[in-house]
């Protein structure tokens, strides 16, 4: 589950005991910039849950979870306002505890921030009311959001229902604390992420538009079986597709043989898509098909596979490469050709 954060302005209060303060980690009743409202209560349970196990949430640094703690947590308590916490850095010479400590006395930090997960939440008229939550760590941070909720003033508007653009985006990265420079490099890169996947998914959609109308040959198909050519090309065809087809993977059947079928194959499973063609082999008996791997062949008449291409061009054989559609140019292609010329016999 990835942990949420919220931030919220301070002002440390000095205790008698150097590094030690108190301050607010959250307030009750506001709605904040991510459409959130915290409802009083919200922390009972986290608070029971810590002074029954002895363990209060980490004290950290920009919700720096890979980082040393900089203090710990002494308490926490709700009260009329909000979440109320007491803390104390660490203030050993070269710890960063000591210099959070006085870059907050020197007011260069004035921010601390929960990270928490969501226990119990109720959407009342367009409003998130967050009347559970689970507190694991606070945060003393520069700017209002982290690298785990930049995107807060975007959420919202995807959750009033309005159309986010990228210069929202950016706008957003750069109030959260990025450069001009990183935040136009990272929209760049969701522009980038964006129009590969609209043209991935028109090739999809040209392809299955083309499954859908495609018209198996079946010309060298000789029914083994009481069905119909129909029935039996369907039942091979499916049996074939099994052995390609995935949730990234989809493919329909060019032409049915004897004993192979060509199918084609639409793959989108890698980090591009691509197309290509595929020649598997079964055996039939009645309505039972064992069939083979596919093996990925060339668009040529004779559906070779790229090293018996190779070994053809070697040998001096031509090679045809007709675009089959509905696989009448197969047959067609097939017909013309004077194999014992080909292949020197």
């Amino acid at each position: 589950m990835t942990i949420k954060t919220k931030s919220l302005a301070f002002n440390i209060k000095a205790e008698d005991e150097a590094g030690s303060f108190t301050a607010y980690g959250n307030t009750f009743g506001n709605v904040d910039h991510a459409g959130d409202k915290t409802m009083k209560g919200a922390f009972a349970k986290c608070i029971e849950g810590c002074n029954a196990k002895a363990r209060q949430p980490r004290l950290l640094s920009q919700h720096g979870h890979r980082a040393n703690p900089i203090g710990i947590i002494t308490s926490m308590k709700e009260d009329e306002n909000g979440l109320l916490f007491e803390g104390k850095f660490c203030i050993e010479p070269g710890t960063a505890g000591a210099e959070a400590y006085a870059l907050v006395k020197m007011g260069a930090l004035d921010m601390f921030s929960i990270g928490y997960n969501t226990i119990t939440e109720k959407r009342v008229a367009g409003v998130n009311e967050l009347h559970e939550l689970d507190v694991k760590e606070i945060s003393l941070v520069t700017f209002a959001c982290n690298e785990n909720s930049l995107i807060q003033t975007v959420k919202s508007a995807i959750d009033s229902g309005e159309d986010v653009t990228t210069r929202m985006i950016q706008k957003s990265l750069q109030e959260a604390g990025f450069s001009k420079r990183q935040a136009e490099a990272a929209v760049n890169a969701i522009k980038v992420t964006a129009d590969t996947e609209q043209t991935e998914k028109s090739a999809r959609d040209i392809f299955l538009s083309l499954k859908e109308s495609h018209v198996v040959s079946t010309d060298k198909l000789t029914v083994k079986s009481d069905m119909s050519m129909s029935d039996y090309a369907h039942m091979i065809s499916v049996a074939a597709n099994k052995t390609v087809e995935s949730d990234s993977v989809y493919s329909y059947t060019v032409s049915l043989f004897m004993d192979y079928a060509i199918l084609a194959v639409y793959d989108y499973s890698g980090d591009d898509y691509k197309e290509y063609y595929v020649k598997v082999s079964y055996t039939a008996s009645g309505t039972d098909v064992m069939v083979g791997s596919p093996v990925e062949v060339t668009k040529d008449v004779s559906w070779l596979t790229a090293e018996e291409v190779s070994a053809r061009t070697a040998a001096g054989v031509k090679s045809h490469d007709p675009i089959v559609d509905d696989g009448q140019a197969l047959v067609d292609e097939l017909n013309s050709i004077d194999w014992t010329e080909a292949f020197g016999k």
